[in-house]
Order: C-alpha cells, then sequence, then structure tokens
C-alpha cells in the first residue's frame, strides 16, 4: 500500500518566515524547503554558512549501482572531541550506493569497526535476502586486516580500497560523513553549543 503524507503549508508560511522551520529541520537545503512549500529565497542562514563550507568536489566518477548491496561503502569518523557521554568517539558510516540507505554505528575504539561491520551486515543481507557484491573502504587498519580479507572471501564479495591519502574516491562514505557532522554542527550552534563540538582530528 503507497502511503503518502502531505504537511499543511499554510501553517508553514506563517509571519514567522521560513528561519525557524530551516533551524527545526536540521539546516535543510533549499530542495528540501521549496518540497514542503517554503521559500527558499529569503536571508540566509549564517549558521549554514559558517559550518557548511568544504573545499571543492573531487571529479571522480563511481560505476553505478544498480541494485540494492551491489555496492557497499564504509569509513570510520573520528576520533571525535570532546566523546559523548558514553564514551563513544568514532563513527562508523555504512552506506548503499544504489539506494542511499545508511547505517551509523557508534564505536568507543577503532578497533569495534569490524564486529559492528558484521552486525550491519547481517542485518540488511537477511532483511532483503540479498548479499553484498562489493564493499569500499580506505586503507585504514580497521579494514585492511586478516579479519576483513577472511570475511570476504568466505562471503564471496570484492574488497576494493581507495588510494592512501585521496578520500575523494570513497565519496559516497565521505559525503555521508560531512552530512552527518555539519548537520550536527548546525544543530549545535542553532542551540547555542559550542560548534568544535563534534569536529573530527
Amino acid at each position: 500500500m503507497n502511503i503518502k503524507y502531505y504537511l499543511p503549508t499554510n501553517s508553514l508560511t506563517t509571519a514567522s518566515g521560513t528561519l525557524p522551520w530551516h533551524n527545526r529541520l536540521g539546516h535543510p537545503g533549499p530542495a528540501v524547503l521549496e518540497s514542503l512549500g517554503l521559500s527558499s529565497t529569503e536571508t540566509p542562514c549564517l549558521i549554514c554558512e559558517t559550518n557548511k563550507s568544504h573545499r571543492l568536489s573531487f571529479n571522480h566518477h563511481f560505476t553505478s549501482a544498480r541494485k540494492s548491496l551491489d555496492s557497499i561503502h564504509i569509513d570510520v569518523v573520528g576520533p571525535i572531541t570532546p566523546p559523548s557521554i558514553s564514551g563513544f568517539k568514532y563513527l562508523l558510516t555504512i552506506i548503499d550506493q544504489s539506494t542511499s540507505f545508511k547505517i551509523i554505528k557508534f564505536l568507543k575504539a577503532k578497533s569495534e569497526s569490524f564486529d559492528q561491520f558484521v552486525i550491519a551486515k547481517n542485518y540488511m543481507e537477511n532483511q532483503q535476502d540479498k548479499t553484498i557484491k562489493k564493499l569500499t573502504s580506505d586503507q585504514g587498519g580497521e579494514f585492511l586486516n586478516e579479519k576483513f580479507k577472511r570475511l570476504a572471501e568466505n562471503c564471496g564479495f570484492v574488497h576494493i580500497f581507495s588510494p592512501p591519502e585521496t578520500p575523494e574516491h570513497n565519496g559516497y562514505a565521505e559525503r555521508c560523513n560531512r552530512t552527518i557532522l555539519k548537520k550536527a554542527r548546525c544543530l549545535m550552534g542553532t542551540a547555542n553549543l559550542p560548534t568544535n563540538i563534534g569536529r573530527s582530528d
């Protein structure tokens, strides 16, 4: 059954303007605002301008993935300072290239990456009754090790490593990381919290 949800746009476009909704929704881009019937041409958000700056995109072509689980990208963000109240210092991001489905795992150490990836892998494959065909990561020690090598051999997927010092070659995961950190900084900025919290070294 295809269920669609509609928002009463007349309640959004009130005298308070777009900016409060922009803040509440996590500082989305113009396309998201316009899809909700909100103007994207109001005064630019200073918090976005401050916290969303990044270097120019790297011109690299990725082979398209036609079906879910055909191509999975993973990366670790961190260490993030200060750590969370529970002691988490890293994020493991897992993204399906075809569907953009994402799983985020919180880590206290990079060494937890393998076990957390296996948990996510089992969940994705069991839910879809499919198996991962290709895995892309950088050459960090948390990925370039015997555990991942044996997993790839036993499960029959190809593990591709991006070249050193070129995170752009794992662009899907890098963009996911950037989106998460930008949104976190923007939300903290809106709440008048220090935006250096959540920056990775």
